[in-house]
């Protein structure tokens, strides 16, 4: 079984019809609309949705090998409209679909779609999901993390109500393969659970098989987060399902990525005294969705040259045994 998230993992979706509109709305086939009423107003709301690329691709490789189901937190009516533009005919999900049912959402669950589909297991189910905040922490071994898709960003250096199309379709290009990458990485466990369960062994935990494909990517890396990176507690605990030990400080000897946003924080100046790699979020994040450690080299902080008081090593302390003798 794999259950799939909607917004940010197999798309992106605005209301902005301004933005939409520069990005290729209207002359770009790959950006759909969808309306729906508010009951709240009593209007009608436009959205328009861009699909990731590879999405067709990634669905109908994936729903040859498992039953796929949806759970979003966006609402039902939502949900629908925009299944609707994906899978019409219902090849894909079939109508297996979990959406928000109150304010605020409950966390995600695989056992709310067991009590909602009896035949859906536990054991033999994953998750693709961009967040990990957003699922009981007993599900986070069962999770193909996805970097989240944002298509629609405003356009840098927009100075002009207008531009030309020629730099609107350049704006537009979207080069995501993330689906490719995760879709890797869902057939490799598929081939090895179909491996193990053609030996007749015991009953399967699809969750080894992810354990032994994380296994010794993040090995040897002792990572801190920095204050000022946006990140959850279950950050913590998923980097460490990749092999990685997590530190709460700077430890010299220890520590050997700080992920940081801020080349001039404390422990960005603290790591550049003691030799640890200073990175963005987005290479421990790009190792575990790719599962294979990535270069830090696209993905460093860049830091200032150190100061002449900076770059003074504080003085060794002789050791007491050694101090007076003679």
């Amino acid at each position: 079984m794999l259950v799939i998230d909607l917004d940010h993992t197999l798309l992106h979706t605005t209301q902005d019809a301004q933005l939409a509109s520069r990005l290729g709305f209207g002359r770009s086939p790959e950006i759909k609309q969808i309306q729906l009423f508010d009951r709240s107003t009593g209007q009608h709301q436009l959205h328009f949705v861009r699909l990731r690329p590879g999405c067709h691709e990634f669905l109908a490789r994936c729903a040859m090998r498992y039953k796929l189901f949806i759970n979003t937190h966006a609402t039902r009516p939502y949900a629908l409209a925009v299944i609707n533009l994906i899978d019409p005919h219902g090849t894909y999900f079939g109508g297996r679909i979990m959406a928000r049912t109150q304010d605020p959402p409950l966390l995600k669950s695989l056992n709310q779609l067991l009590h909602e589909y009896n035949h859906l297991d536990v054991e033999s189910s994953m998750i693709v999901d961009d967040r990990l905040d957003v699922w009981n922490s007993d599900e986070l071994e069962s999770i193909v993390r996805i970097e989240p898709y944002v298509f629609f960003r405003p356009l840098q250096q927009m100075t002009l109500d207008t531009c030309s199309e020629f730099d609107d379709e350049l704006s537009s290009v979207d080069m995501d393969d993330q689906l490719m990458h995760v879709g890797d990485v869902l057939l490799k466990v598929e081939l090895l659970y179909r491996e193990y369960h053609e030996l007749k062994t015991k009953k399967l935990d699809v969750r080894k098989f992810l354990r032994h494909l994380r296994s010794g990517v993040l090995t040897n890396v002792s990572v801190c987060f920095d204050s000022n990176v946006p990140y959850v507690q279950q950050m913590h605990a998923y980097a460490r399902l990749f092999g990685a030990n997590v530190t709460s400080e700077v430890l010299r000897g220890a520590t050997t990525h700080l992920v940081t946003n801020d080349a001039e924080s404390e422990k960005s100046r603290l790591a550049r005294r003691s030799e640890v790699k200073c990175v963005s979020l987005s290479w421990l994040t790009t190792s575990m969705g790719m599962f294979q450690r990535q270069s830090v080299f696209n993905h460093q902080v860049v830091l200032p040259q150190m100061s002449d008081d900076e770059d003074v090593q504080p003085p060794e302390i002789e050791p007491l045994f050694t101090r007076y003798k003679d």
